[in-house]
């Protein structure tokens, strides 16, 4: 109801908009799976809405881009932003959520490389 035609979350569907999740940016530019340039505190509340949806909706496929390849296979990707919320978990749990260190992984692309 919410992600079918006319469904006020229908931007969602059929792509993979990870981005827009914690930068509330709906459009075309904005709804995109491109997460390389996210800070480890926007990569950790990315990870709490792949969890969310993890726990409330059955998994109906991948999509081919970023995370998944053609065959539906993990890329690289997954791994280097597990790195990267590991980071964010961490300056969360120690409540060092204004560090300016976060900021230095900003711009870099740990997705596919440790920067």
């Amino acid at each position: 109801k919410h992600y079918g035609p006319g469904g006020s979350y229908s931007f969602f569907a059929g792509k993979d908009a990870s981005r827009a999740y914690v930068t509330g940016d709906f459009t075309d530019k904005g709804l995109v799976d491109d997460v390389s340039e996210l800070s480890p505190l926007e990569m950790l509340h990315l990870h709490n809405w792949y969890s969310f949806y993890q726990k409330n909706y059955a998994t109906t496929g991948k999509l081919k881009g970023t995370f998944y390849d053609e065959d539906g296979n993990p890329t690289k990707a997954p791994e280097g932003a597990l790195k990267v919320i590991d980071i964010g978990t961490e300056h969360s749990d120690r409540g060092d959520l204004d560090n300016p260190l976060l900021r230095e992984y900003e711009g870099c692309n740990p997705l596919f490389e440790w920067c």
